[in-house]
């Protein structure tokens, strides 16, 4: 075996041993990007300054369509002014003192975010001087995927928006997604367009709690109350929200959706809609059906009782079971990783023909 043989022998167990090591989650074990940085709260800070309180704590009962009960009990949270802070305008993690994260800027778990579940190692190699004004206070709307913005993050600055006792200019990555630009438009709000790493010289915290997957009540009312105020009625509408533009479509589900369309079914494309639209499809519909995704996160206009079908080719979270849990609606999960398209078909059919 000459020398380059044996090279690319050598190059391809490193390979193979990467790939198992990514698989299975052991990279977790070995944090990068903030495993020297410490975690600190509005409530430790002396110079913050509170702009909006929450009401007091409560507890909801979210159930799974296995019948496991849960109960999860929600702070109250705090909203609060802090100074000179470097911030990722897209997520809206926020950084004190070049190495401190700000608990409340974030849903997610401290412990998730110092195992790298996100992007921004950058942070603590620099910072933009993109935001120069230095009198006015400002405030994030995130650009995160849909589910998180739409669920987490927009009710916390809806929330900011209807109760800060000071007002505020609204900072949104440059590069927002089309849903961002939507939500700016229909409601008319102003806003300075930022690049992904800011310097903010004063910057309102909406005081998020490390609660996801679990959307809490007032968020969901905070959502609903925005955008249904023009009554939207149900008019017995079956969607299918399809997934045939993202790579993570399922191979089966061309087929799927051919079987549902001569059933009754309308196929919809949701992110091929504005989010007007979508908040009109799903406030219209009797019965949603859809792949696990961000997609089904529309499920938050839907009435109560409304009838939703996840279908699951391998189980990621329950995230849409408890926030369909929340909303009271009749929800069932498809574990679809051992079955053909017929026998997905077959199920839904099953479940669609139940009574309520």
């Amino acid at each position: 075996m000459n020398f380059t043989s044996l090279f690319l022998f050598f190059a391809n167990i490193l390979l193979f041993i990467e790939f198992v090591i990514k698989k299975s989650g052991l990279l977790r074990l070995f944090p990068r990007r903030y495993r020297n940085l410490e975690v600190s709260s509005l409530k430790d800070i002396p110079s913050a300054a509170v702009v909006a309180v929450e009401e007091q704590s409560s507890a909801l009962t979210f159930k799974s369509p296995e019948g496991i009960t849960e109960v999860h009990f929600f702070n109250s949270r705090l909203c609060g002014r802090v100074s000179s802070v470097v911030v990722n305008v897209k997520s809206g993690l926020t950084f004190i003192n070049g190495n401190q994260i700000l608990q409340e800027s974030s849903s997610w778990p401290i412990s998730e975010i110092k195992r790298d579940r996100f992007d921004g190692s950058y942070l603590v190699k620099g910072i933009s001087s993109n935001v120069t004004d230095t009198l006015e206070d400002a405030a994030i709307l995130s650009s995160q995927g849909f589910y998180h913005w739409l669920i987490e993050d927009l009710p916390r600055y809806l929330f900011l928006l209807e109760n800060s006792l000071v007002p505020f200019r609204t900072l949104v990555y440059k590069k927002k997604p089309k849903y961002v630009s939507d939500f700016l438009e229909m409601f008319d709000i102003k806003y300075k367009n930022s690049s992904r790493v800011a310097f903010v010289p004063r910057l309102l915290v909406p005081g998020k709690n490390p609660e996801t997957g679990f959307p809490n009540p007032k968020d969901l009312e905070i959502l609903r109350n925005k955008f249904l105020r023009n009554s939207l009625y149900c008019t017995g509408r079956k969607i299918y929200i399809t997934r045939a533009y993202s790579t993570r479509s399922p191979k089966w589900e061309s087929e799927l959706s051919s079987k549902l369309s001569q059933d009754g079914w309308e196929i919809v494309s949701a992110e091929r809609l504005t989010l007007k639209e979508q908040v009109q499809l799903f406030a219209s519909a009797s019965q949603i059906c859809g792949v696990h995704g961000a997609g089904l996160s529309g499920v938050v206009w839907a009435d109560a009782g409304t009838r939703v079908i996840e279908i699951e080719p391998e189980f990621r979270s329950n995230c849409f079971a408890n926030l369909s849990s929340a909303l009271n609606h009749d929800y069932h999960r498809i574990r679809s990783s051992k079955l053909s398209c017929l026998d997905i078909f077959t199920e839904v059919q099953s479940i669609s023909s139940k009574k309520y």
